[in-house]
Formats: C-alpha cells, sequence, structure tokens
C-alpha cells in the first residue's frame, strides 16, 4: 500500500476508481448497468486526494506518523478501559503534538499544495 501512495495510485476500496477498469470489471451488461447508475446519480462520495511524496518526505511521514499512531492506539485503548482517567486527555493531546506533529502537517501541507497545483483545470 505505501507502494502505491508514493506513486499516487488509487488504493482504496470503496472509492471510485477509474472508469475504465469498473467497465472491465463488470461481470454482467446488467451490473455494470447498476454500477453507473450509482454514477449518473451521484451516490459516490468523492475521494479524499491522493497525495504524492518526495521519497524524503514520505519516509519522514511513515516514521512519526507510525510512533504517533502506535502512541494513539496505546492511549485510546487505556482510556476506554479506564486505565488512564480522562482527566489526563489534555496531557495525551499535548504528547502527540510534542511527537513531531507540525512536521507530519507540513508534509500533508506539502503533498496537498502540488496535489491543488496538478489538478487546477
Amino acid at each position: 500500500m505505501k507502494a502505491l501512495y508514493r506513486i499516487g495510485a488509487q488504493a482504496l476500496i470503496g472509492f471510485r476508481q477509474d472508469e475504465r477498469y469498473e467497465k472491465a470489471n463488470c461481470g454482467s451488461a446488467d451490473s455494470c448497468r447498476q454500477l453507473f447508475s450509482y454514477v449518473e446519480n451521484k451516490q459516490f462520495r468523492n475521494p479524499s486526494p491522493t497525495l504524492k511524496y518526495s521519497d524524503a518526505d514520505f519516509e519522514e511521514y511513515n516514521k512519526i506518523t507510525t510512533q504517533i499512531n502506535t502512541y494513539v492506539d496505546e492511549m485510546m485503548s487505556k482510556f476506554i478501559i479506564g486505565k488512564e482517567p480522562l482527566s489526563k486527555f489534555d496531557d495525551y493531546v499535548a504528547k502527540v503534538k510534542s511527537m513531531n506533529f507540525d512536521k507530519v502537517e507540513k508534509i500533508q501541507s506539502m503533498a496537498y499544495e502540488k496535489y491543488k497545483e496538478q489538478n487546477k483545470k
């Protein structure tokens, strides 16, 4: 999945794919008609943009988010089972922010700006 994100490929199942792929994967004329009735009736949500990263940014992003996600998962479990009191939630948020969260925001913002620039119409 990481390799797909790096090149900006469509990697999320459940979102619209390229129309040519969808047509090629229709098992029958009926299934194709049903699929494209959703399209015609605008029943698909627009997916989040697929961002492209430089190799260095991608590596940094993954390093930071892996640490943050591990901490978030551990703390959410602790809050849910009562091992940590909710009175420490503000400390938890501060800890996440101190884990180079600003760097992640910067990397995401740069990738999003590139995305917007490439998709101007």
